[in-house]
């Protein structure tokens, strides 16, 4: 009987591990690519995304991350489309937070042309997918979160740390 209670709750303590968001670290200049004489760096930090089935949850992991020197243009961070990823950058200054929208890597939208000449929009779904984002090093950003945005709402998927 010990042995089945000992068993049930590994079972169930592996369950509630798989069950919290994602959470890892990044140190930038431990980063690949990493010029320590350069004035400016970008990030390229990049998620694979996955959901096992139709009403399960987004997971994200990050799988690869690199640095590289220079500027970024401005790209802006308009929210275009129904299912995106937003990347909310906290900062330890005095800062707002800043909200930045992807395509989501899951549920894209492609157009579709059909015979009679009409243009429409089709919706993709994919069970895994890479997000891939770059940022501007700032040596006052702590912290990066990722939500999975879908008409079903907002859900919060993984939480980067950033250390300098």
């Amino acid at each position: 009987m010990l042995k089945r209670s000992v068993l049930f709750l590994f079972i169930l303590s592996l369950q509630l591990i798989n069950c919290k968001q994602a959470k890892s670290f990044v140190s930038a200049s431990e980063l690949p690519n990493y010029d320590r004489q350069a004035a400016d760096h970008i990030l390229f930090l990049d998620f694979l995304l996955t959901q096992e089935g139709k009403n399960a949850a987004v997971k994200a992991k990050l799988v690869n991350s690199i640095a590289g020197n220079g500027r970024m243009k401005d790209l802006g961070s308009a929210r275009i489309q129904q299912n995106q990823i937003k990347a909310v950058h906290f900062f330890t200054d005095k800062r707002q937070p800043v909200e930045i929208f992807y395509e989501h890597p899951l549920f894209r939208s492609v157009e579709v042309f059909s015979k009679d000449g009409t243009l429409s929009q089709d919706a993709q779904v994919a069970r895994k997918g890479i997000l891939s984002i770059r940022v501007q090093d700032d040596p006052a950003r702590e912290k990066i979160d990722l939500y999975s945005v879908t008409p079903e709402g907002e859900l919060k998927i993984y939480s980067l740390l950033v250390k300098k």
